[in-house]
């Protein structure tokens, strides 16, 4: 309980108020590395660095079978501190030997994504691990949407960068619709606004959408975007969207409308 009001007074911004939980955990656990990593975590949120990185290094080098806890906490502190390379670095060196850490995989992913400002190569390195992460999430919503943002990301990098790889850009819009759907349906069709959105804006970016509006032609959009129902999904996506802003924003709908329109997406009737 102590552990977890300290946690909770770190999260909620008054890391002050948790000294005396995270001694009194110390205290009754000195050898546990999960009342270490709590220690780092504490000192990490008083500005202290140097000392959390200390309380990590010490941990890792006394216990190294048992630092996961640890190895994770300092590649985040390192992350923190602005040192992206070092905390990706670390990060990786914690997932070779802890590859079941769910958390630390879609971790990795968004560091990816954050550090490589949107280029391909990123975005697939975040993909590939948000991908790990839902193995050990497969129902997690909010895991699907994240993978589905890494692929739409690398298929919009891979398509403004090089002209002649509109058939890897096709795969990766192809697996973001599929991650976002997957978000759509474990959210009971329209609970996740991110993943409609992430369809309606896959429909956007497809490569026949602009070619295909002009001349009006069904059948080559429909092979482009993965056959009928993928070609059905954004419109439906973007009725989904309008109905949720009616119901919980009404005075945004009139900006959801343009967006669309803008994007060229009808809402299905």
């Amino acid at each position: 309980v102590a552990e977890q009001a300290a946690a909770a007074a770190i999260d909620s911004g008054a890391p002050l108020s948790a000294a005396p939980a995270v001694a009194a955990v110390r205290e009754r656990f000195p050898d546990s590395r999960r009342a270490d990593a709590l220690a780092a975590l504490f000192l990490e949120s008083t500005k202290r660095f140097d000392d959390a990185e200390e309380v990590c290094e010490a941990a890792i080098e006394e216990v190294p079978a048992e630092a996961g806890l640890l190895s994770a906490r300092r590649a985040a502190l390192a992350w923190g501190r602005g040192r992206e390379a070092e905390g990706l670095r670390l990060i990786a060196e914690h997932l070779d030997t802890y590859q079941s850490d769910g958390e630390a995989w879609a971790q990795a992913g968004d560091w990816h994504l954050a550090a490589g400002a949107a280029g391909a190569d990123a975005a697939s390195r975040a993909a590939f691990c948000y991908e790990e992460a839902l193995l050990h999430a497969p129902t997690s919503a909010a895991a699907h949407a994240r993978a589905g943002d890494a692929f739409f990301t690398a298929a919009d990098a891979t398509g403004s960068s090089f002209s002649s790889s509109s058939s890897s850009k096709a795969s990766s819009l192809e697996a973001a619709r599929k991650h976002y759907g997957a978000a759509i349906a474990l959210s009971g069709g329209g609970g996740c606004a991110r993943a409609l959105w992430g369809l309606v804006a896959c429909e956007a970016a497809s490569p026949s959408s602009s070619s295909s509006s002009s001349k009006g032609g069904g059948k080559d959009k429909q092979q482009a975007n993965g056959g009928e129902g993928a070609e059905n999904a954004a419109p439906l996506a973007a009725a989904a969207l309008l109905k949720k802003y009616r119901e919980e924003a009404p005075d945004k709908v009139k900006l959801v409308e343009a967006a669309l329109e803008g994007l060229g997406v009808k809402a299905a009737k």
